[in-house]
């Protein structure tokens, strides 16, 4: 069941059930864009949060103030830790990055290739059930909402 898609600047969110997605098109990602997509996503989740995740950023992923925006939008409205989150890079590098922080801080994470996205949510459904074949259609959408074609 989808239960939400918008579209907030360059970024495309949907909710697969548990699922959250995130396609980010931004060149230049802003603090301001980050904690608009933060405010956004949470007031539209109504207090119904994601168990799982899967973002996609074409061109840049947040860094280190960003990713302080969205913790502290996180503490901030109660939202509860992830139980597992994947990210889609066509980066070797990054999602060798992603994989060797998961081993150091034991989180739950991993990245995958745009290509293997429907193993991604697979992976994902491990820890929350959703329909697969929906959230690639709501994963394929949000590509589209934000002018990318996955490969």
């Amino acid at each position: 069941m989808l239960r939400v898609a918008i579209r907030v600047n360059n970024d495309a969110h949907a909710r697969v059930g548990p699922l959250s997605l995130n396609v980010n098109n931004s060149r230049t990602l802003t603090d301001k864009e980050v904690r608009k997509y933060m405010q956004s996503t949470i007031r539209a989740a109504r207090g119904d949060f994601a168990r799982v995740s899967l973002s996609c950023f074409a061109h840049q992923v947040p860094n280190a103030a960003q990713r302080k925006i969205i913790f502290e939008e996180m503490e901030q409205h109660g939202l509860p830790a992830l139980a597992r989150t994947a990210l889609l890079t066509d980066s070797g590098l990054m999602r060798g990055a992603l994989t060797a922080y998961s081993w150091v801080t034991r989180s739950d994470s991993d990245a995958f290739a745009i290509a293997d996205r429907r193993r991604a949510l697979v992976w994902l459904a491990e820890r929350a059930s959703f329909d697969v074949e929906e959230a690639m259609q709501a994963l394929d959408g949000c590509f589209a909402a934000v002018g990318l074609t996955p490969r």
